[in-house]
């Protein structure tokens, strides 16, 4: 039970990392949800405007996982020194700083959305200044990783891992189709988005209102 509730602690930790950096460029938090492969942080607000922001944002995660493995293993340093090398206190300290390392480490592949793809982008944003090109590119690669992922899985029957390769394949391309919607949207208002009624749409529309009436 311990175990249990330190392992989503830790990743509790990785997200709130994210989340005060988010805070710090004018996002807010909206939610950090748990599901069944980890948890995720959920922001509203305006995209980041930078390159460097993101990088900043998607590095706080793995930096705070690395940081939190340190804790546990020094934990565990001082319990060999206690000489409980022999207790469950010292295997669990030993599991959570394996889990904390391995959350860091596979959180930098870079399968955009994960911090790794979003690092990926940021990089690539800076080199063309452009975020939606940057964006394509990293989704691409991650539908590159994801599909070898899903494939690796189904030859080491790994259910777990098809489905993370699935969501980083549907989630990036939904986050970019949402990203150009986004900034064709950017400094437009409602009006210039609505086209004047012509004659025929009113007669259109007093002929339906007509109908409703009749069949209520």
């Amino acid at each position: 039970m311990i175990t249990t509730i330190l392992f989503f602690a830790s990743g509790l930790d990785h997200e709130l990392a994210h989340s005060f950096v988010a805070i710090k460029y004018g996002l807010e938090i909206k939610q950090i949800t748990l599901f069944l492969l980890g948890m995720g942080a959920h922001f509203q607000g305006n995209q980041l405007k930078r390159p460097g922001q993101e990088f900043k944002m998607a590095i706080a995660g793995p930096l705070a996982s690395f940081a939190i493995a340190g804790l546990w293993y020094w934990l565990a340093l001082l319990g060999m020194a206690a000489g409980l090398t022999s207790q469950p206190l010292f295997l669990v300290l030993n599991y959570l700083v394996f889990i904390n390392i391995l959350l860091g480490v596979f959180n930098l592949v870079p399968g955009f959305p994960m911090d790794g793809g979003r690092i990926l982008r940021s990089g690539i944003w800076a080199f063309y200044k452009d975020q939606i090109k940057a964006t394509k590119v990293a989704v691409w690669v991650g539908r590159v990783i994801a599909v070898l992922m899903m494939v690796s899985a189904i030859y080491i029957g790994n259910p777990f891992l098809i489905l993370i390769g699935f969501l980083i394949f549907s989630m990036g391309s939904a986050e970019l189709k949402g990203l150009i919607v986004q900034k064709k949207l950017e400094g437009k208002r409602v009006r210039d988005l609505m086209k004047p009624a012509t004659n025929r749409d009113i007669e259109f529309w007093e002929i339906e209102a007509g109908f409703k009436v009749i069949f209520c």
